[in-house]
C-alpha cells in the first residue's frame, strides 16, 4: 500500500510538472509571436503647405507723418506731391528718378538714402493697386522676382497697407558701387523696396542702407510712401529738370554714382 501510494504520488508530480511545462511553452510561444509581429512603417510627413499671404497694416498715426516728413514738393505740378524725411537733403530730379532723398545733405556719406522711381506698365494686369487686390499684386511681384533671379530675399514679398496706400514690400541684399573722383569702391548694403501701381504707373520707394540698418530707417520710407499725394489719377507728366550723371540702381547691376565723395558711407 505504501508502494502504491508513493507511485501515485510520483505520477501526480510528473503530471503536474508536464502541465507546467506545457503552459510555460505556450506563454513563450505567445511572447515570441508578439515580438516577431512586423511593425508598421510610419507614413512620411507631408510637406507643410505654403502659408497664405496676409495683409499687414501700418496706420498713418503710428508713422507720425507731420513730425517726420518735411514740406511736400510738387514733383509733377498739379499731379504728384512728395514729402521727404524732415532735415534730409533732396537731389534734383532726373529722367531716371521721381525723387531722391539723402540723410547727409552734402551726399558725401551716401547711405542711407531713399530713391523713388516710376515706370509706365504696358497693359498691366492690375491698373491700380487697391486694398482688395494688393495680395494678388504681391504674388505677381514675388513671381517676377523669382523669374528674374534666384537670389534669396532677406525678407519675402508681403502685401501691406501703409496709411491708405497698398503696396508690396520686400528686402534684399545688394552691392553699391560709388565713384569718388577716379576711385571706385564697392559697398555691400540692403534695400527695402515698396512697390505700388497707380493708374498704370508703377512707383517704387527704395530705401538703401548699410547691413542691419533696415529697422532704423524702415518707417521713414513707409512715411514717404504714405505721404505721396496723387492729385490726379491720370499719368503724370515728367517735370523738366536737368539730368544728373547718376545711373539708376538695377537688379542686374549695382547702383552707381558719379558724384564726388570723400567720406565713407
Amino acid at each position: 500500500m505504501v508502494h502504491d501510494s508513493n507511485s501515485n504520488y510520483v505520477t501526480g508530480i510528473q503530471a503536474f510538472c508536464a502541465l507546467c511545462l506545457l503552459l510555460l511553452a505556450g506563454c513563450q510561444g505567445e511572447t515570441d509571436q508578439q515580438t516577431a509581429a512586423p511593425q508598421k512603417t510610419s507614413k512620411p510627413a507631408d510637406k507643410p503647405a505654403a502659408e497664405p499671404l496676409t495683409l499687414r497694416t501700418v496706420s498713418e498715426d503710428s508713422l507720425n507723418l507731420a513730425e517726420v516728413l518735411g514740406d511736400a514738393n510738387p514733383i509733377e505740378p498739379g499731379k504728384l506731391e512728395i514729402a521727404g524725411p524732415l532735415d534730409w537733403g533732396r537731389a534734383s530730379r532726373s529722367s531716371d528718378y521721381v525723387a531722391r532723398f539723402y540723410l547727409d545733405r552734402t551726399r558725401r556719406t551716401r547711405l542711407p538714402r531713399i530713391w523713388i522711381t516710376a515706370e509706365t506698365i504696358s497693359e498691366p494686369a492690375i491698373e491700380t493697386v487697391t486694398e482688395e487686390n494688393v495680395i494678388e499684386y504681391a504674388r505677381q511681384v514675388a513671381s517676377q522676382l523669382k523669374s528674374e533671379s534666384d537670389q534669396e530675399l532677406l525678407e519675402p514679398v508681403i502685401p501691406m497697407l501703409i496709411g491708405s496706400r497698398p503696396c508690396a514690400r520686400y528686402v534684399r541684399q545688394t552691392r553699391f558701387q560709388f565713384k569718388d573722383g577716379n576711385n571706385q569702391r564697392s559697398v555691400v548694403g540692403e534695400r527695402q523696396v515698396l512697390m505700388t501701381i497707380v493708374a498704370g504707373r508703377q512707383f517704387t520707394v527704395d530705401l538703401h542702407v548699410l547691413p542691419g540698418d533696415i529697422k532704423q530707417f524702415r518707417d521713414l520710407a513707409y512715411a514717404v510712401l504714405a505721404g505721396m499725394n496723387f492729385l490726379d489719377a491720370a499719368e503724370p507728366e515728367p517735370a523738366e529738370e536737368p539730368a544728373t550723371e547718376e545711373e539708376p540702381a538695377t537688379e542686374d547691376k549695382p547702383a552707381t554714382e558719379e558724384e564726388p565723395a570723400t567720406d565713407s558711407p
